[in-house]
Formats: structure tokens, C-alpha cells, sequence
């Protein structure tokens, strides 16, 4: 499944029982729901997902904080959201909103080899 927009895309990929979620563009209000809905998908057909944001080029506070309530939803599931390749301005916009404390995110980021 991918769902994109102007500025933004979003796609599950698959392989023996794991499942990503790639994301390239821009991370706003609008992406951010087409965002949750593929995640929450891919947690249906998965479980534990892998979210890649290598592609992603910016995320305001609203994108951010959607990645903050997919995470909490898959707690909640019993599942785990691991957050993988941010690039360092995403990364800190993380930080800069404590999130870095809540979310899984995994020490590499864009440029590093490949998780999934």
C-alpha cells in the first residue's frame, strides 16, 4: 500500500513477516494522518513495525507528535514502533520536543546502511 500527496509519500513494505513503513517528503498535519493510517495498518498485517524516515526532508511539532501517538498505540497493542534513519534536523526536532525520551529510535540515521 502507498499513500502519497504533493509533498509527501508513505509506503508498507513487507519481507517474511516484517513490515517498514518508508516515508519521503514533508511530515505535516495532512501526512500525518495518511502517516497513522499506514502504520496502524502494517501493525494489523505485522505487529511489530519498522519506521523508516530517511526520505523525510522536514516534520513540524504536529507530524512529530503524530509519530509520538503511533507509538503510544502500539504500546498499548502490545507492539513495538521502532523509529529508524532520521536525519540529524528531524532528530533534533525530536529532542527539542522530549520525544527522544519516549520513542524507540534507532542510532543510525539517514546515510547509514540500510535497517530493513
Amino acid at each position: 500500500m502507498t499513500i502519497s500527496s504533493p509533498s509527501f509519500r508513505c509506503e508498507l513494505r513487507r519481507d517474511n513477516g516484517s513490515a517498514a513503513v518508508i516515508v519521503d517528503g514533508e511530515l505535516e498535519e495532512i501526512s500525518a494522518v495518511q502517516l497513522a493510517a499506514v502504520c496502524l495498518q502494517a501493525r494489523d498485517v505485522a505487529g511489530d513495525v519498522v519506521l523508516d524516515l530517511a526520505g523525510l526532508s522536514f516534520a513540524d511539532g504536529t507530524g512529530i507528535k503524530m509519530i509520538e501517538t503511533i507509538h503510544r498505540s502500539f504500546e498499548r497493542s502490545g507492539h513495538r514502533l521502532t523509529v529508524v534513519h532520521p536525519s540529524r534536523r528531524v532528530r533534533a526536532d525530536i529532542a527539542r520536543l522530549g520525544l527522544d525520551r519516549v520513542l524507540s529510535i534507532d542510532d543510525m540515521v539517514a546515510g547509514d546502511n540500510c535497517f530493513f
